[in-house]
């Protein structure tokens, strides 16, 4: 159940960023510059938006190899669902109901869909690591921002460090204790199992799951594809950056979109409103400025960036909702079984309806 003070606390930070952002531009030259879109470019983005998705869940289909099968619809109906309720309810919840959802159409443990859905995390940390690695030697330092009396300046360099020292910690803490299941889930079992707060979990059989859904990073040709794959939905993210910085006529660098990439993703992580508003725009409007961007100039990419990404995903996953609710795939309970059951199926069966292609 989402926290009230969770959905406080978020919406207090987007507001917070909003205010600063309304003070640091003109609403009418915003207006202005994202009136003269050019529709080309637009449409350019659309097509580089739908693409990635196709291959973010022809990815996550893949991590459920080689214990399980399931259907590219499954994967993708479920994911366009999960982003819609990203987008429209705080705390990430839109994860939860994504792993629920192929649990419930596509008969996998609950267990191992989350643990696929981490994995999938890990992969795309890794990559953006691998982008801020690249980007921090020819970096600009950003400009500070007036909070109050205090005077906040964003060092790229030290953004990069402190994201590459946690997030590779614990994709390697994750990818050893995948290669050490057996002795951690035993360690889990002695010590956690009986633990009364968490008992009804069982907490050994879920770190079975979620280690285990590691196991597609084992086999070669599974590893292959994966190794291109990462890279090459980011490559698309990039190129989405690009494209709308195209149709606004803003002549900068391709390291002004990748710095708004590497950096409105780590920023995914601080509590804000649903789809990140706020947030993400001041965030995609201080990593334009740097490269000469007008602040006008700036806020409006960021919107439109923003519009064009949650926009498509709110859409296209009330289409998803709406079809699979009319043709009987699911049922809205389907989405929500998480509440009431952590672990759902996990011990479903691990054959499921559909083939990879």
């Amino acid at each position: 159940m989402v926290k009230w003070r969770s959905l406080l606390a978020g919406g207090a930070v987007s507001a917070v960023c909003i205010w600063l952002l309304l003070r640091s531009v003109d609403l009418g030259k915003v207006g202005e510059t994202l009136g003269r879109a050019d529709p080309f470019w637009i449409g350019v983005t659309l097509v580089i938006i739908f693409t990635a998705v196709i291959l973010r869940c022809w990815r996550w289909q893949l991590l459920f190899l080689p214990h399980n099968r399931i259907s590219f619809w499954g994967a993708f109906s479920a994911t366009m669902i999960g982003y819609m309720f990203n987008t429209v309810l705080p705390g990430r919840v839109g994860e939860l109901a994504r792993a629920a959802l192929v649990s419930q159409t596509e008969r996998v443990g609950t267990g191992r869909a989350l643990g696929t859905i981490l994995v999938e995390k890990i992969l795309d940390v890794l990559v953006l690591l691998l982008l801020l690695g690249i980007l921090i030697p020819s970096l600009p330092p950003l400009p500070a921002v007036q909070i109050g009396d205090a005077t906040v300046r964003i060092d790229p360099r030290a953004v990069g460090i402190g994201a590459a020292v946690i997030f590779g910690s614990v994709a390697v803490a994750f990818f050893v204790m995948s290669q050490m299941r057996g002795p951690v889930v035993r360690w889990v079992e002695r010590h956690l199992d009986n633990a009364p707060v968490i008992r009804r979990l069982k907490p050994s059989s879920l770190v079975e799951m979620v280690l285990g859904s590691a196991d597609s990073l084992r086999q070669p040709r599974l590893l292959a594809l994966h190794l291109v794959l990462a890279p090459a939905m980011w490559g698309l993210a990039l190129l989405t950056n690009i494209a709308i910085a195209r149709a606004f006529g803003l002549d900068v660098p391709w390291t002004g979109p990748a710095l708004v990439l590497a950096l409105t993703n780590l920023g995914m992580t601080i509590p804000s409103a649903p789809g990140y508003v706020g947030v993400y725009h001041i965030i995609a409007t201080a990593a334009m400025t740097p490269f000469g961007v007008s602040s006008d100039a700036a806020a409006a990419y960021a919107i439109a960036a923003h519009a064009l990404a949650f926009g498509s995903f709110l859409l296209v996953g009330a289409l998803v909702l709406l079809l699979g609710l009319s043709r009987q795939h699911y049922t809205m309970a389907d989405l929500w079984r998480w509440r009431t059951s952590p672990v759902g199926a996990a011990s479903a069966a691990p054959e499921a309806r559909g083939a990879v292609s």
